[in-house]
């Protein structure tokens, strides 16, 4: 039936209760976001994944309230905690993690491991004290190992230790492995 595309936006401030995610099919862009808060003005990622069963499963975190799921067309509320979500992945089947800052301005890690339905605390509270703006996994499935970029640090971790890698005086925005070589 053709490729969708689903794309979040920055909404202009007087026009808070403006659209926020928008979807691409058959040539046409149409308004997207049934069932998100009005209050949302911009999405900062969406993340579509294929789970278990095969079908097609996305989700979206943006600047105010929950991580949202889309099911059956509808956006749902996929988490009770209030998210300023900068980010949103997953790693393996039915697996979904999301990063940025709680409602309380704490930093946050979460994962998923039933599609949304429950969500754990990964970060250590020793190790973090603003946001965690990129997010990587090793391409190799076996590996436990992902990668965290906050200001100024990249973090290697496998959910039980964190270990510096790299430190400057900027914030670390994006992060990627490259698929040939896990090591680089």
């Amino acid at each position: 039936s053709g490729g969708v595309i689903l794309a979040g936006v920055n909404t202009v401030g007087e026009y808070s209760d403006s659209t926020v995610v928008f979807r691409y099919s058959q040539s046409a862009w149409t308004p997207d976001d049934e069932g998100i808060d009005t209050h949302m003005t911009v999405v900062y990622s969406i993340h579509t994944m294929i789970t278990d069963g095969g079908d097609h499963l996305t989700f979206l975190v943006g600047d105010s309230g929950p991580i949202y799921r889309r099911v059956a067309n509808i956006w749902q509320s996929s988490s009770n905690f209030n998210i300023v979500g900068l980010l949103i992945k997953s790693r393996n089947h039915n697996e979904v993690w999301c990063s940025g800052q709680s409602g309380f301005g704490d930093p946050l890690l979460r994962k998923s491991t039933d599609l949304g339905e429950t969500w754990t605390d990964v970060l250590d509270p020793m190790v973090f004290t603003s946001y965690i703006y990129s997010l990587v996994f090793s391409p190799d499935s076996a590996s436990p190992y992902f990668f965290a970029g906050t200001p100024g640090v990249i973090w290697k971790s496998d959910e039980m230790s964190w270990n510096s890698l790299f430190s400057a005086p900027c914030f670390l925005t994006a992060l990627a492995v490259d698929p040939f070589d896990p090591n680089m």
